[in-house]
């Protein structure tokens, strides 16, 4: 990306509202920073100590920036995350034990306001250096060449010295707006896409350069503009802006133009019958789990209760939550105290949500709990206080809230990527409900389901016309739409299918374009995968592997493919299609394990070998295997298996060559010269009936064989096809009569 990109955004993002957030955000920074900075100048001055310090500038930085709209987009100065507030957090933690007076002397030389940007270098690479000596324990010698970015994660802290170019940026820019910009990711990420930036110098380096980048855009804007007024805040905004296009999104924050939301709402309200007895079962859920995790009865919690609760599809899934199930599962008394004190913590603390959701994923933290992420902390909320949060629980993802936000034109939180977990989660929670005051919906539950519908409703809209779809793959395939619609009707109705025939019919092409058109050509909602002989249950379900934790070996969990596809289809109004290839290669019974069970019982839930997690195939999961039968027979497989696989042949077909031949010579893609369609077709068919005869049908020539995707076809790639294709195939079918592949040779020369 060049320069030239920053600024011919620069009027789109003055327009945008985007660009408008950011004007009023800035107005508000700025007033914010008179306030704040006598709380700097008190520090530095020495009139109050670190601790005073670091309790005040706590409750600076988690205030929250409300728009003229009513609206919280963010923190006034978004450090309230793991770069600024959390940074702080741990470094305080840690001096209480070590040294509080070291940590005071450098924070009291660094955050004072640099006379220039040399000067700032010097404060970032000496506060960066204490933090690598703080961490690490080194000596001076050792501490230049630590990496910031990577040596650190191999200790337990998570004191990344690479945040100290934020964490002091932030106080800087308080003292003094216009001149040192907050090292925003958006800026960092937009100027290391640009041609002449590279970060790879010590932090201080960084910043510098960083200081002048921004200052050489502002002087390029200004010259374009005629317009002096613009400052080093603008900057930050159109760099955030450009930032959001790059990864996707339009100049108002979202996907796609806006749907007409009115309308949905409307048809919504008047069609769904709420609370239908869906939302009843969700009603008796939360009355059960709020008796559970009641303020005086967590102490006393059964953690199989918990666990029951966040695995249950019951109130929004969570996903199969491997690593908190091994945390349980494993968790000694003491643990199990921690884990209890975490959660009446995170429901009944007195720190802000935003800060209590942070607390838990902090990995240095009092209540982190290994495995408890953001998706279980929502639902754990949403499920004590259903008037204040909406069950759609992750912030990422297809079916987070920021999805959700896009598709309802709320605009994106300013600063997005430099947000914590925490302040994600809750703006996005309050600017969804928000949208809704006064909407006529029942509950945030009811909402829930809105939002789950009208994504789906939109999508529909966006899809490629079933019928044109199965024009289009009836066209790929060469075959009766009626044949195609029974295989299709049966892999629902079955869930599961095996396409089996000799090798080259087409096989794995069919099943790929039955996914197509399952999924309306998703590409995310279908994945192939082949069997072979070294393929394991480990591969396809769940393994063990070990991991290195500092000086100790640690085993961990690894889902295989199948259940992290399992795990990805979220969307139940929707199909998820996963092809097995070659399924006979493998020993099945070995690598499916526990899911020869669930083919056939779809509703039930078994324990898995290694980590006895609870596991079950959603409805929306089909699975297409495709089987070479020269390879092995049908009657061959397990009966077991068998009886929980529909089973459609692919035949060799003489009238899908020909159809596939017409249509290329039609769109002028091949000739024939010398030799006929009929002549290729003939060939075919009488190679094919003398196997038949010799060995069996499921040892014929697929139509694949004699297909050519453009050129001329004649006598040269007949032969051809025999000498480097039929001939060998052959010769393996008669290894020990070699005579017969002479026979067959004559059906390519005589023709």
């Amino acid at each position: 990306m060049r320069i030239n990109k920053i600024t011919n955004n620069w009027n789109v993002y003055l327009d945008s509202q985007v660009g408008k957030r950011q004007s009023e955000v800035k107005k508000i920074r700025e007033k914010k920073a008179k306030e704040t900075l006598g709380i700097i100048e008190e520090f530095v001055n020495g009139k109050i100590n670190v601790s005073k310090f670091y309790e005040e500038i706590k409750i600076a930085f988690a205030e929250r920036i409300e728009l003229k709209d009513g609206t919280k987009s963010g923190t006034v100065w978004g450090a309230n995350n793991f770069k600024g507030m959390m940074f702080f957090n741990l470094i305080i933690k840690f001096c209480l034990e070590k040294d509080l007076v070291s940590l005071e002397n450098i924070l009291r030389k660094c955050i004072r306001l640099p006379k220039n940007k040399g000067i700032a270098k010097v404060y970032i690479d000496e506060f960066t250096d204490w933090v690598k000596k703080f961490v690490f324990d080194l000596d001076e010698k050792k501490v230049k060449k630590i990496d910031p970015e990577k040596d650190y994660k191999r200790v337990k802290s998570n004191i990344n010295p690479s945040y100290s170019i934020f964490f002091l940026s932030v106080f800087w820019s308080i003292q003094d707006i216009k001149n040192y910009p907050i090292y925003w990711t958006a800026s960092e990420k937009v100027f290391k896409k640009t041609d002449y930036y590279v970060f790879k110098d010590s932090n201080g380096e960084k910043y510098k350069k960083f200081i002048e980048l921004n200052f050489d855009l502002l002087k390029f804007i200004q010259q374009k503009t005629k317009n002096e007024n613009v400052d080093i805040q603008d900057i930050s905004g159109v760099l955030s802006f450009v930032n959001e296009m790059e990864e996707g999104q339009d100049e108002n924050g979202g996907a796609k133009p806006p749907k007409p939301v009115k309308r949905y709402i409307d048809e919504f309200l008047k069609e769904s019958d709420f609370p239908d007895e869906d939302a009843e079962e969700d009603y008796r859920y939360i009355e059960k789990y709020q008796e559970i995790f009641a303020e005086d009865e967590i102490d006393f919690m059964d953690l199989k209760d918990f666990k029951n609760f966040y695995l249950s599809r019951r109130y929004g899934y969570v996903g199969f939550m491997t690593i908190l199930n091994k945390t349980i599962n494993e968790a000694t008394a003491k643990d199990e105290d921690r884990i209890r004190e975490a959660i009446k913590y995170l429901l009944y603390g007195e720190d802000e949500v935003s800060v209590r959701i942070n607390n838990l994923q902090d990995e240095n933290g009092d209540y982190k709990i290994r495995g408890l992420g953001e998706s279980v902390i929502t639902k754990l909320l949403a499920t004590v206080y259903p008037d204040k949060f909406i069950t759609v629980f992750n912030y990422k993802g297809k079916m987070g809230k920021r999805e959700m936000m896009k598709l309802l034109d709320i605009p994106l939180p300013v600063n997005e990527s430099d947000l914590s977990i925490g302040d994600l989660a809750v703006m996005s929670n309050e600017s969804i409900l928000n949208f809704f005051k006064g909407k006529k919906f029942k509950d945030n539950l009811h909402i829930r389901n809105f939002l789950y519908w009208y994504k789906h409703e939109i999508e529909q809209e966006d899809k490629i016309p079933e019928e044109k779809l199965m024009e289009q793959i009836k066209n790929n395939l060469n075959m009766e739409e009626i044949y195609i619609n029974k295989i299709i009707n049966q892999l629902k109705n079955k869930g599961q299918i095996i396409l089996y025939g000799p090798p080259g019919t087409g096989k794995t092409y069919i099943a790929k374009e039955l996914a197509r058109y399952l999924t309306n050509n998703k590409k995310d909602n279908f994945r192939i995968i082949q069997f072979h002989p070294s393929y394991g249950y480990e591969d396809l379900i769940q393994c063990i592997f070990p991991k290195k934790e500092g000086r100790e070996l640690v085993y961990e969990y690894k889902d295989g493919t199948f259940k992290e596809f399992c795990e990805g289809a979220v969307d139940e109004r929707n199909y998820f299609v996963f092809i097995i290839d070659e399924i006979n290669r493998g020993n099945i019974a070995k690598i499916f394990g526990e899911l020869i069970y669930l083919l056939e019982y779809r509703n039930d839930e078994v324990n898995l070998q290694y980590s006895g997690d609870t596991f079950s195939i959603p409805k929306n999961i089909l699975i297409i295997g495709t089987m070479n039968t020269a390879d092995k027979s049908i009657a061959l497989l397990d009966v077991a298996l068998r009886r929980r696989f529909k089973f459609f042949e692919i035949e060799p077909s003489a009238e899908i060559l020909r159809k596939y031949y017409e249509k290329k010579i039609r769109k002028g893609q091949i000739k024939f010269e010398g030799v006929k369609l009929s002549d290729l077709t003939g060939i075919f068919k009488k190679l094919n009936n003398k196997i038949g005869e010799d060995i069996d049908k499921h040892h014929k020539i697929g139509h694949s064989y004699f297909m050519k995707k453009e050129g001329m076809v004649d006598k040269e790639y007949l032969m051809n096809i025999w000498e480097f294709e039929i001939k060998p195939l052959l010769e393996e079918y008669f290894f020990d009569e070699s005579y017969k592949v002479k026979e067959y040779f004559t059906i390519f020369n005589n023709d």
